[in-house]
């Protein structure tokens, strides 16, 4: 499910490292802001969608394009929204799990050194406006 949510944002998400180092935090925090229950609903409804288009003979980037997946997307950043808008400790601690993300990644490349809290800021910033673009192409 949480794929499905970082599908519909990876046209505003173009920097490389969050591509490499950040899709993962971004798909789990799905389930840690809309809830289990809602998760559970939505990984259903998306399964679902995803063996009907299996069947037909689909790609998995021709079912993304599918009016029913792209309405689906849009209802899950819309909830996802809406919850973060409701929780003040959101940011905080998105950020703290890029900085993890980051760290983490980093150990594993050092060649690939760069300011990490520099890219916290900067990867969380990518991410509300990639949210918000996407609600907004939806009006």
């Amino acid at each position: 499910m949480g794929r499905f949510f970082v599908y519909a944002l990876e046209g505003y998400l173009n920097e490389p490292i969050i591509r490499r180092a950040i899709y993962r935090v971004l798909a789990v925090s799905t389930e840690e802001m809309l809830g289990k229950k809602t998760f559970n609903s939505y990984t259903q409804k998306i399964t679902e969608i995803l063996k009907k288009g299996a069947k037909e003979g689909l790609s998995y980037n021709k079912v993304m394009e599918e009016k029913v997946s792209k309405e689906t997307t849009h209802e899950i950043i819309k909830l996802y929204w809406e919850k973060m808008q409701k929780t003040p400790s959101f940011e905080k601690q998105l950020k703290n799990q890029i900085d993890a993300a980051l760290t983490k990644y980093q150990a594993q490349k050092p060649d690939e050194a760069f300011d990490i809290e520099a890219y916290v800021l900067e990867i969380y910033d990518y991410f509300i406006q990639a949210l918000k673009k996407n609600l907004d192409s939806h009006k």
